[in-house]
């Protein structure tokens, strides 16, 4: 154990954690030892007397009746400064409940705030069975592309996506078991063909095309690659700034920036580039339906990782598992298979969501669909699909004036001739991953990718429930950062956020714009951003998230081109 000079242990029973913590210290070290009940009930349990002896015998303190949520009010404490407060397993007793046990620790952090310590934040440092947080760092990952292997840097926000293999069919995790359900449901009623298989993460950059080489959305999301030389390469290099590549064509297309003659570093970057992660499943469509084992009037499925930029939020992730159903026939899809299909879907979907009964799957078949929706995933396809069929939505609160609608995938219809010569096509794609959270009622994105095996454990039940939170109480850090736009230079939010995530590790869970001011002389724009620094399943600490805000400061005024204020 570190060398702490005054220890607090409060809560205790029989006092034999603190005879192992007072065993286990340096001699330097004061140890004071307390229990919530009276020192004739404590000799009553086992081992409690010489244990209490023992502390005595090493110099430690031991007090009877202290209640560890007053401790400012305590006489022999009130005095005192501690470098550390231990509270181990804190409970009111074995039949004591949830909300009590929840109270008691609410109880204990926000009413000890007024005893005096050494360090700032001490309050936050408890026993926990939380994931450390790890360093960042950068990774050389292999995917197969036509017949060969090509090897490359991992963007360091993926690192831990990359190849996580939730859709093995073996596999318990709520992706799985939603995917598992969806392929189920729909086989039902459609003749279905599932490819063996995989396709490539990877998707080669052609600049020939003038849908992609002007399309600012589409450049605005997608994540960039190189190959590289792996046997010259180090695997696991870890990199303590962030490479300029990251925030690459980011907002602007190869004939703007030509234009304008700025960004011309940009320009061979982004002109250099080979390979980009597929941000969508629909890349694949030309390859799926020209392949040989492609048959009409078949449900045709396809299922698998995507990667895209994107802004910071709950709902908003950079990695999804993304489902694809391709149908095509030689007569243009009529309204009877449509309907099917949408029926399909809604039945699976409403089976998925049967644990949340005030959710509502809706289609809309507007093509500006102006709802309030939490977050827009999908790729931008208007070059592929001029014009989608329908939306798929789930209605959260559908008798309330306040509901809110959440995209979970669009439906597509092609008449023969547009992306096949022969063949009509009606493909509709799904995000996996949203699905999942709201069936299970997992408010954040993050816990579908943690390493804690609580949470798989949640879903090996043969009735799975929705997931419960196994972090009751997780600490959250509020920073801001203020800032101006270089003269001349451009701001783009999602360049903003890609930054934060790869720099912060995914422990912010918002970043809220506070505040836009424009200079009224110099036309000069300055903004405003919160951010929210909270972990879902490691122990964050307040000195930690503010290491990470230092160093986002320090990265974004190299990268960004902006001026902290």
């Amino acid at each position: 154990m570190k060398d702490f000079c005054n220890i607090l242990l409060v809560g205790e029973g029989n006092f034999s954690f603190s005879v192992s913590v007072c065993e286990t210290s340096g001699p330097n070290t004061n140890i004071t030892a307390t229990c919530y009940e009276e020192e004739e009930v404590v000799a009553a349990q086992k081992d409690a007397f010489s244990n209490v002896q023992r502390l005595k015998e090493k110099g430690a303190a031991v007090h009877f009746q202290v209640d560890c949520t007053k401790l400012q009010y305590c006489p022999v404490l009130a005095p005192a400064v501690f470098d550390c407060v231990i509270f181990n397993f804190p409970h009111c007793g074995r039949k004591a409940g949830v909300k009590k046990n929840r109270d008691l620790l609410a109880k204990f952090f926000l009413r000890s705030q007024d005893k005096s310590f050494h360090i700032e934040g001490a309050l936050n440092h408890i026993f926990t069975r939380c994931l450390p947080i790890g360093c960042s760092r950068s990774v050389i990952f292999q995917a197969k592309f036509d017949d060969k292997w090509i090897s490359f840097h991992v963007p360091e926000e993926l690192v831990e996506k990359i190849d996580r293999n939730f859709l093995e069919r073996t596999c318990c995790h709520p992706v799985s078991i939603v995917h598992g359900q969806l392929i189920k449901d729909v086989s039902e009623i459609f003749p279905v063909h599932r490819f063996s298989h995989s396709h490539s993460l990877l998707v080669k950059v052609n600049f020939n095309r003038a849908s992609f080489y002007g399309c600012k959305g589409l450049l605005a999301i997608i994540y960039f690659v190189r190959s590289i030389d792996y046997k010259n390469s180090n695997p696991w290099q870890t990199e303590n700034k962030i490479p300029s590549a990251i925030l690459s064509f980011t907002g602007l297309s190869v004939d703007s920036c030509k234009e304008s003659g700025e960004h011309s570093a940009l320009i061979r970057e982004l002109e250099s580039a080979e390979y980009y992660l597929r941000p969508s499943l629909l890349v694949h469509i030309q390859e799926i339906i020209n392949g040989k084992d492609f048959l009409p009037q078949t449900l045709h499925i396809v299922s698998g990782p995507v990667f895209r930029k994107c802004l910071i939020s709950s709902y908003t992730m950079p990695a999804y598992h993304e489902i694809l159903f391709i149908w095509g026939s030689n007569d243009d899809p009529g309204i009877e298979f449509l309907l099917s299909f949408k029926q399909s879907i809604a039945k699976s979907l409403t089976s998925l969501l049967k644990l949340v009964p005030d959710h509502i799957v809706t289609f809309s078949d507007k093509p500006n669909d102006q709802r309030k929706c939490d977050q827009s995933w999908f790729v931008n396809s208007k070059e592929l699909f001029p014009e989608e069929h329908c939306t798929i939505y789930v209605n959260f609160g559908c008798d309330s004036s306040d509901s809110k609608h959440v995209n979970i995938g669009n439906i597509y219809v092609t008449p023969a001739g547009q992306i096949h010569k022969e063949l009509a096509f009606c493909i509709a794609f799904l995000n996996l991953d949203l699905l999942a959270m709201l069936c299970f009622k997992i408010l954040d994105w993050r816990m579908l990718w943690t390493f804690d095996e609580r949470f798989l454990n949640q879903f090996q039940e043969p009735e799975v429930l929705w997931f419960k939170n196994f972090s009751l109480y997780p600490p959250s850090f509020t920073h801001d950062v203020s800032f101006w736009i270089s003269p001349g230079g451009k701001f783009d939010e999602i360049e903003f956020h890609t930054a934060v995530r790869r720099v912060t590790g995914e422990m912010v869970r918002d970043v809220i714009l506070m505040d836009t001011f424009e200079h009224p002389d110099t036309g000069q724009i300055s903004k405003c951003y919160r951010m929210i620094y909270q972990s879902c399943d490691k122990a964050l600490s307040y000195q930690k998230a503010s290491e990470l805000q230092l160093r986002l400061r320090q990265v974004l005024q190299e990268y960004l081109q902006i001026i902290l204020r």
